[in-house]
């Protein structure tokens, strides 16, 4: 058996065949888990959960480029690209995430990727701090884990001023999270041997730097 931790049928790309995907996938001994990024997609994935007795789950959580960072913001945009953005409602989120089908809280974390001129990157990086202080509030109010999405700045020497780090940021956050890392191998060194902690590798790997992605996956062997 075979399991697919980080699918998104539950998105928009999949409206229209995703209970066929989902059924190719079961009749093939893959189990799907599929990821929210924020309230209409984290429904969906427990929505999709629901109807199936077993090998299809939800993870539950707002995504960092989602949150809404001032009211100059539109809440709601038709898509689901980044230009979405929405006020984190805990409720809304815990009502989620005690579903039995829901195995994680994720994916959360900081992004400070695309970060750009004009950008008030430190609202930006505090906002996303905070939410994520309360997605792991939440997950320890329903005993589940976390899954973290964190990716550090495009370009350092342009944002220099702000100290964007994510990675560092991060690590002053979090203590023992399971971990989903974007990064290099010394930050992902600091992990090994956390008590119910992993590091797993989704195809992104196959893409941009593939072989320092590669030996990153190949250092860490559990």
């Amino acid at each position: 058996m075979l399991i697919d931790s980080h699918a998104h049928v539950n998105f928009n790309a999949f409206k229209d065949d995703g209970d066929e995907v989902i059924k190719k996938c079961l009749d093939n001994n893959v189990w799907v888990v599929n990821v929210g990024a924020e309230i209409r997609t984290s429904a969906r994935a427990v929505e999709y959960a629901n109807r199936y007795n077993e090998g299809v789950y939800a993870i539950v959580g707002l995504y960092p480029l989602h949150i809404k960072i001032d009211d100059s913001l539109s809440d709601i945009v038709d898509n689901e690209d980044f230009h979405y953005q929405e006020d984190f409602n805990y409720k809304n989120y815990l009502d989620l995430a005690k579903n039995k089908k829901v195995v994680a809280i994720g994916e959360i974390g900081l992004d400070y990727h695309y970060f750009k001129e004009g950008d008030n990157v430190e609202l930006i990086k505090k906002r996303q701090a905070e939410i994520l202080i309360e997605l792991i509030r939440l997950a320890n109010e329903v005993d589940k884990p976390i899954v973290i999405h964190c990716w550090g700045v495009k370009s350092r020497k342009k944002f220099d001023h702000a100290r964007a780090d994510a990675y560092k940021d991060l690590l002053e956050i979090l203590k023992e999270p399971p971990l989903r890392l974007s990064g290099t191998s010394p930050l992902s060194t600091r992990w090994r041997g956390k008590d119910d902690s992993y590091l797993y590798f989704l195809l992104i790997i196959n893409f941009g730097s593939r072989q320092l992605k590669l030996q990153l996956a190949l250092s860490n062997p559990s």
